[in-house]
């Protein structure tokens, strides 16, 4: 081990930050001024075009027994419950042979999430 005091504060050193001292950087208070920043922010808003495209985020995920799916679903949830984001699932091939499927008892897949070709994997 070092002689670094990892997260345990050192005795010797003195506090970097003393609470008197304000800091140079800090952030200047708008109070008199807030009906120009109103109409800063008015003409802005009429400058930015009203139709802005959603993020799609791609949750991709493979399911054998239904398990992941449903955390996927619940990702989808949230992510959808987020302003301008928007969440699509995709499922992945099932490599199995369906005998083996039958044997493990898997239930059958939802048709309703698409499943992702191999040949568009990392190109979407």
């Amino acid at each position: 081990m070092g002689k670094g005091g990892g997260c345990v504060p050192s005795k010797k050193k003195l506090p970097s930050i003393v609470a008197d001292d304000a800091p140079s950087d800090a952030p200047l208070s708008i109070e008199n001024d807030t009906t120009s920043a109103a109409n800063d922010n008015a003409a802005l808003e009429s400058t930015v075009p009203q139709s802005i495209a959603k993020l799609k985020i791609f949750i991709v995920f493979y399911s054998m027994y239904g398990h992941v799916e449903g955390l996927a679903r619940r990702m989808k949830k949230g992510v959808d419950g987020v302003d301008g984001v928007e969440a699509v699932l995709f499922r992945v091939p099932e490599t199995l042979p369906d005998e083996a499927l039958q044997e493990m008892r898997a239930p059958p897949k939802d048709d309703e999430i698409p499943e992702m070709p191999s040949t568009d994997e990392g190109v979407l």
